[in-house]
């Protein structure tokens, strides 16, 4: 009889564990000061010179039948050459809608861009994702000009690829 006591002793223990670990483990913050959308050392490798900033944007081929990508902050202006003024911290606050089939927010992916040279951002603002919504504030990033290149595809595999310029001015 006190054996079968004490048999249960180790699942209590691990449950115990897995309960304080659950509760005490620090989630993912949010409001993070320590966020990086670039840092220093990326911005300098990736911000562009001002003819760089002038050229035009890649061209894609007719209409995309993929998500709709809606910038709501920072405001995007430009629609030839869609562009972005930010100030850093960064709030970054983008809508994706469905266009033929649901939108797929896993397949997300954010890239700066320079030339033939690419970094992905996508590690770092996939925590902020809410449903069909990316919802960040307080994203640290260098003053400088940047592309960006935002793509997400629907549940079909239709996808929407857009390169956006980006201006941080601190």
């Amino acid at each position: 009889m006190e054996n079968s006591r004490y048999s249960q002793l180790p699942s209590l223990l691990i449950y115990s564990l897995i309960v304080c670990f659950l509760l005490f483990s620090p989630g993912v913050d949010k409001s993070s000061a320590d966020t990086f959308f670039l840092t220093l050392d990326e911005a300098r490798e990736l911000s562009l010179t001002d003819a760089e900033w002038d050229m035009p944007p890649m061209l894609t081929r007719g209409v995309s039948l993929g998500p709709v990508i809606d910038f709501q902050s920072p405001v995007l202006s430009n629609d030839s050459n869609p562009t972005l003024e930010a100030a850093s911290p960064l709030s970054l606050v983008v809508m994706f809608r469905e266009n033929q089939a649901p939108v797929d927010m896993n397949s997300l992916e954010i890239t700066a861009k320079k030339g033939f040279f690419s970094k992905s951002l996508t590690d770092r603002v996939k925590p902020f994702v809410e449903g069909t919504a990316l919802k960040a504030s307080g994203l640290k990033i260098p003053e400088g000009k940047f592309k960006i290149e935002v793509a997400i595809t629907d549940v079909k595999g239709n996808q929407t690829s857009v390169e956006y310029r980006l201006v941080v001015k601190n």
